[in-house]
């Protein structure tokens, strides 16, 4: 019989186990985020910066506050960092095609009739 695995716990694990989030360095209830309680080859940021997602690291502190307070679970939490990399690329997408279009807001409609 295959070993189901949970997608709400890293590898399945219940909270509770002996290898639970505090084995892998994760932020327990109570605890603030830090990088050090990164035990990774490379600090989080570094990797966020690596893949790309400065983003995920501008919102990381409140989204784990926020986890922590409302007991989300893993895919809770990073679908709410991924929704706010999403967002943030988007307004930043935006940004760069008004200021490529060069709009003049000073203009307006009856000014162009004439």
């Amino acid at each position: 019989m295959a070993v189901r695995r949970s997608l709400l716990s890293p590898a399945g694990l219940r909270a509770g186990d002996a290898s639970d989030g505090v084995a892998h360095g994760l932020p327990t209830a109570g605890s603030e985020f830090s990088p050090r309680h990164c035990s990774f080859a490379e600090p989080l940021p570094t990797q966020l910066r690596s893949l790309q997602l400065s983003g995920v690291m501008e919102t990381l502190e409140a989204r784990n506050r926020q986890a922590i307070g409302g007991q989300w679970t893993y895919i809770e939490f990073l679908g709410r960092l991924l929704e706010d990399e999403v967002a943030r690329r988007g307004q930043r997408q935006l940004t760069s095609r008004l200021r490529r279009a060069t709009l003049n807001s000073g203009k307006t409609l009856a000014a162009c009739r004439t």
